[in-house]
């Protein structure tokens, strides 16, 4: 039994006419009856009566018939899956991210790249910066997502994928909360909450060290998404990137005098071959990939340089309640 059988039979079941069951899979007469036949030997029974000039499916014939509907259904699945995974528009992507990152310019990424892969189905895993670029090296996950205040070393194969601005998380009656902007001098003598290790972290304490503000640092979470909890429960104020959901009892003050944003990147092994869905992922990164033209720029630029009053300036997300 082949594929070609299994059509032609359910060509005949749908017809009910051996010369139209032909015609209908460009094949002659002869040799739809031949293959018809060889499917009734192999399988042992007889699939159709033929008498006076009519056929019709015998019960066992109904029997199979359903079965090999059903493998139709698998086979033409199967087909249009490794037609999406060769294509690099179907497959999953497992993405390990640094929990120094925040969520919402990521899902903002990510929401535009899977309009190019409609079949893409993404998996995400958080961790430390060292463990998450490790999984990439070690094959357990596709690409990491790390963040650095510092540019990032495009020989490590990371790529640049977004700015994202830096900001103060604060008890709502906190004096902090009346400014605007915090200068980052007002962070002296302050219990601060930073996100990442002691090296994901350095970036901000040195910023804090040259502001004349220095660290006092009371706490360090592996994930950022805990410290709006930490801050609400009187641990101390943290620095934390945009997109932090917030309880009611926490504001959120953007850095300021300089302004503070974190470089987030994309990070493949280069020793390892890329699948296809990576390939276009990395495409779509570099501006070369579908609809490159069409989507709008990661960070618009006056964004990325800190300036005010622009259109597309970050909003921070109004308390959950």
């Amino acid at each position: 039994m082949n594929l070609h059988h299994i059509r032609y039979f359910l060509a005949v079941c749908e017809t009910l006419n051996f010369t139209r069951a032909a015609e209908q899979c460009h094949v002659t007469q002869p040799s739809l009856t031949r293959a018809i036949q060889n499917l009734e030997h192999e399988l042992g029974c007889q699939l159709f009566h033929r008498r006076h000039g009519s056929i019709a499916v015998t019960p066992v014939g109904e029997a199979v018939r359903r079965e090999l509907s059903r493998l139709q259904r698998h086979v033409a699945a199967a087909r249009m899956a490794a037609a999406g995974w060769t294509a690099g528009t179907a497959g999953l992507l497992r993405i390990a991210i640094a929990g120094t990152v925040g969520p919402t310019r990521t899902g903002r990424f990510f929401a535009r790249f899977l309009a190019t892969a409609p079949g893409a189905r993404l998996f995400f895993e958080r961790g430390a910066e060292d463990s998450v670029l490790s999984g990439v090296a070690d094959g357990a996950v596709d690409v990491a997502i790390v963040a650095r205040l510092a540019a990032t070393d495009t020989a490590t194969g990371g790529r640049a994928l977004f700015d994202e601005p830096v900001a103060v998380l604060m008890p709502r009656g906190h004096a902090l909360a009346a400014v605007n902007a915090v200068p980052l001098a007002a962070l002296a003598g302050e219990r601060l909450l930073l996100s990442g290790d002691a090296e994901a972290g350095c970036g901000i304490e040195r910023a804090l060290t040259a502001a004349a503000a220095g660290p006092r640092i009371v706490c360090r979470v592996r994930d950022a998404c805990w410290l709006p909890a930490m801050v609400a429960e009187g641990v101390g104020i943290a620095v934390a990137p945009e997109g932090c959901a917030l309880p009611p009892e926490v504001v959120a003050r953007p850095l300021g005098q300089p302004a503070l944003a974190q470089t987030v990147s994309l990070h493949v092994d280069p020793a390892r071959p890329p699948t296809p869905l990576v390939c276009r992922l990395l495409a779509f990164i570099d501006g070369t990939g579908p609809a490159a033209r069409d989507r709008p720029s990661a960070v618009p630029q006056a964004e990325r340089r800190g300036q005010p009053g622009s259109a597309t300036r970050s909003v921070w997300p109004k308390p959950l309640r």
